[in-house]
């Protein structure tokens, strides 16, 4: 456990141990156990005498908690600030800020704050373009997360676009079986129904 770790003075075990059970309190909607293994991190951090990146990752974990028990305000917050943080030390890009970005987005979906939420998409697809290619499948995940948005805003031809496109990325990486091409073909057969294309909706369903 953390403190067994910590008793022997194995703080990087004691560090690791304090997150892993911070996330699995957060996932159990208890948050202040959750805070309590975070403060624990914190405190572990500084007596090893952890520097700036250190930080960095256990703010992210922090927001992550705040995201887990549906404190959507304070997760918009802090993510905000650690992507501020990251540009400015020339860490645009990088795995820990397209995590931000794609945690930050849901938090403002989850806040009602579509006009917010949006540009943080773009902005993600735009970095996971650059990194992976076109045609990985965390962007095609991030096209249907984005068809999800422009669905809440009202906008049903772009959501259908862009989960048309997803699923053709989808199929290509997975294969048209995988669990994850299934759930953006039943997305596009929504989206397909509320442009009231209702008989096409059906086939997706029903092709034969």
């Amino acid at each position: 456990s953390a403190w067994q770790a910590l008793a022997i003075g194995d703080l990087r075990l004691a560090r690791a141990a304090s997150l892993d059970l911070a996330s699995a309190s957060a996932h159990d909607h208890a948050a202040a156990r959750a805070r309590l293994w975070i403060d624990f991190t914190i405190a572990v951090d500084e007596r090893r005498g952890a520097g700036p990146e250190a930080k960095l990752d256990t703010d992210y974990e922090l927001g992550r908690v705040y995201f887990a028990t549906a404190e959507y305000k304070p997760a918009a917050e802090l993510f905000t600030e650690l992507i501020a943080h990251l540009d400015a030390k020339g860490m645009s890009g990088t795995s820990l800020w397209q995590n931000c970005h794609d945690r930050l987005f849901w938090s403002y979906v989850h806040l009602g704050e579509s006009e917010k939420a949006l540009p943080v998409m773009q902005r993600l697809l735009m970095s996971l373009r650059a990194s992976l290619g076109d045609d990985h499948p965390r962007v095609g995940n991030a096209l249907a997360d984005l068809a999800h948005l422009h669905w809440r805003r009202g906008d049903n031809e772009r959501a259908l676009s862009t989960i048309g496109d997803s699923v053709k990325i989808l199929e290509k990486s997975y294969g048209p079986d995988h669990p994850e091409t299934l759930m953006a073909l039943d997305s596009l057969a929504m989206a397909t129904a509320r442009t009231g294309h209702m008989n096409a909706a059906i086939e997706f369903y029903d092709p034969l």
